[in-house]
C-alpha cells in the first residue's frame, strides 16, 4: 500500500541545488515545456507514426510544447499564483525531463535508497546509480497530472514548493472510467476526480474520497504502488523528483500486453487465442497458480479492457463521448466469495 516519508530527502534540500536560484545548473539552458489554458495535464501518445486515434478526448485541450530557458519557466510558474488556480483559461506551465547527472548527484546515494525502500522491487545494478530511473517534474500553483497509474512502482518526492497528491486503489478503475489500454490516453482518467464535477450522464458511479490525501513539504516522499491511481497538483512553484523501479506483476504483464491494438474489429477477436496460447506461463505468476480454468478467465479479463472498448468506437467513428465496456460486470476472480472485499 502506498507510504509516506517526511523529510527523506531533507539533505538534498538543504544543499539548495533545486531551489529556483540553482536549477539553471541542473536542467541547462533550454528545456522542453508544456504550456496550456487548462490546468490539467494528461500526456497522449497519438501520433501519425503511432496509428493511435485520440478519440473520446476532446474535454482535454491539446498542449503547446516550447523551449524555455530555466529562468523563463520558473517566472512563468511563479505568475501563476496570481491567477485562481482553481480555474481555467489562464496560462498554465508544466516540465518533465530525466534527471540528468548533476540532479542525480545533487542526492546522496543513501537518500535514493531511502525513497526507494519499501517499493516491491528494489533491484538496482551495482554499475547503476541508486537514482538510475528518476525524473524531475516543475510546475507552477494549479499545475495539474491527471489522475492515472503507471505500471512501475514509484517514488516521489517534493525538493521544493508544496504539492497535493491523491491516491485511490486499483479498484477505483471503474469509477475512474479509464482510457482503454490501447488508446493514445491509456492508464489516465476520462472522468474530473471531484464528484461534484463530474456530469452523471457520463460518469455515473461516484469516486468517492480518495485513500490517501496528503500535501508534500519539501523534502518528503510518497511512495505509490504500481496500478495505483495519483493525481498530483502543485499548490505553488513546484519541483518534484521521481523514482521508478520495476513491478513484478507488471513485467509479467507486459508480456501478455504486448499484442498491438488492431485496426479493423473483426481483426480484434484472434487475439485472445493468442494470448491463451502464448501466455500461460504469465498468466501463473500474476495469479499464483497455473488451472487452465483461471487462465481462461483472466485473458478474457485482458481481452475486456484492452479490446471490447475499441469495438464501440470502431464501429461508430470518431466520438467524444466516453464509453465503459459494453458488458458491464463486476470483476471477480474464479472462486471469490460475493461479498469479498475486492480491495485487500
Amino acid at each position: 500500500r502506498p507510504s509516506v516519508e517526511r523529510g527523506v530527502l531533507g539533505r538534498a534540500v538543504r544543499g539548495g541545488a533545486f531551489a529556483p536560484a540553482s536549477l539553471g545548473a541542473l536542467l541547462g539552458p533550454a528545456v522542453w515545456v508544456k504550456k496550456s489554458p487548462q490546468r490539467v495535464f494528461m500526456y497522449s501518445e497519438a501520433t501519425a507514426s503511432s496509428g493511435r486515434r485520440d478519440v473520446g478526448s476532446a474535454r482535454f485541450l491539446p498542449c503547446d510544447v516550447v523551449t524555455e530557458a530555466p529562468a523563463d519557466l520558473l517566472a512563468a510558474c511563479a505568475r501563476q499564483d496570481d491567477v485562481d488556480a482553481s480555474e481555467d483559461g489562464n496560462s498554465y506551465s508544466y516540465m518533465t525531463a530525466p534527471l540528468s547527472r548533476a540532479g542525480l548527484a545533487a542526492v546522496e546515494d543513501d537518500e535514493w535508497r531511502a525513497m526507494r525502500d519499501g517499493l516491491g522491487s528494489r533491484e538496482t545494478s551495482k554499475k547503476q546509480h541508486p537514482g538510475g530511473h528518476a525524473s524531475i517534474w516543475i510546475g507552477g500553483r494549479g499545475s495539474t497530472t491527471q489522475a492515472h497509474y503507471d505500471v512501475m512502482d514509484n517514488a516521489l518526492a517534493q525538493v521544493h514548493g508544496t504539492k497535493r497528491v491523491r491516491l485511490w486503489p486499483p479498484a477505483a478503475h471503474v469509477a475512474m472510467h479509464v482510457f482503454p489500454d490501447a488508446h493514445p490516453r491509456a492508464r489516465k482518467a476520462q472522468r474530473p476526480i471531484d464528484d461534484a464535477a463530474a456530469d452523471p450522464s457520463l460518469f455515473p458511479l461516484p469516486l468517492g474520497a480518495p485513500a490517501l490525501d496528503v500535501v508534500l513539504e519539501p523534502g518528503d516522499a510518497v511512495r505509490i504502488p504500481a496500478f495505483w491511481f495519483h493525481h498530483c497538483e502543485a499548490l505553488d512553484v513546484s519541483v518534484s523528483l521521481n523514482l521508478f523501479t520495476p513491478s513484478p506483476a507488471a513485467t509479467a504483464a507486459a508480456r501478455l500486453l504486448a499484442t498491438p491494438s488492431p485496426h479493423d474489429p473483426e481483426d480484434l477477436r484472434p487475439h485472445r487465442d493468442r494470448l491463451l496460447l502464448e501466455g500461460e506461463y504469465d498468466a501463473a505468476l500474476l495469479l499464483g497458480e497455473t488451472t487452465r480454468t483461471s487462465s481462461e478467465w483472466f485473458f478474457d479479463e485482458i481481452y475486456a479492457s484492452r479490446f471490447r472498448p475499441l469495438e464501440a468506437w470502431y464501429g461508430t467513428g470518431e466520438t467524444t463521448t466516453p464509453r465503459t465496456t459494453p458488458e458491464k460486470r463486476r470483476v471477480v476472480a474464479p472462486g471469490t466469495p460475493p461479498d469479498a472485499d475486492l480491495d485487500g
